[in-house]
């Protein structure tokens, strides 16, 4: 005995469609749900990393006080990587070599140089052969920005070498005359 089965009726097509979508969307909906909790518990991973991301502090050390090409790089104790700021200076004219705290760390411009956050006052240079070195105080609590307008130094007088007398001599028709100095 075989049954022949009934087509559905157009309301039983219609309902059994109706359900088949909202099932197809509860899946649809579970998914982006899911996929998102992920993503919020990844950015949640990443910040909580970054958090205690160290990276080490290094630093040039002059090996040679006689030149200021020479120097070492030093590793040392670990720095964390959220106290850095970034330093730029600029100087008019260009090319100035900049120093902090004594230590030659590059020429202007400086752009987006990093440093470790510091609240204490240090010295920088800037300075350029013919010109007045510029010396100013300051922290690196915060990053900042120096623009600096390098003033020629005035040349220096030529010194002449007239030899010393130590007296001087007039002579007329009949007296001599010495004068000292």
């Amino acid at each position: 005995m075989s049954e022949k089965s009934k087509p559905l009726s157009k309301s039983s097509q219609l309902l059994l469609g109706t359900l088949l979508g909202l099932t197809l969307l509860f899946v649809l909906g579970a998914c982006a749900i899911w996929v998102i909790s992920e993503i919020r518990a990844e950015r949640q991973q990443l910040a909580l990393e970054s958090q205690n991301n160290h990276a080490a502090q290094v630093m040039a050390i002059p090996v040679d006080n006689n030149n200021d090409e020479a120097f070492k790089i030093e590793e040392s104790r670990p720095v964390n990587v959220l106290s850095q700021v970034f330093v730029n200076i600029y100087s008019q004219p260009s090319g100035a070599q900049i120093y902090y705290n004594g230590i030659r760390i590059g020429q202007t411009p400086l752009e987006n140089a990093s440093f470790e956050a510091k609240s204490e006052e240090a010295e920088w240079i800037v300075a350029l052969e013919g010109y007045d070195p510029e010396r100013f105080m300051q922290n690196t609590a915060q990053g900042f920005r120096k623009d600096l307008e390098l003033q020629e130094t005035p040349p220096t007088p030529a010194v002449t070498n007239k030899p010393k007398s130590s007296k001087t001599k007039i002579k007329t028709k009949n007296t001599k005359i010495v004068l000292p100095d």
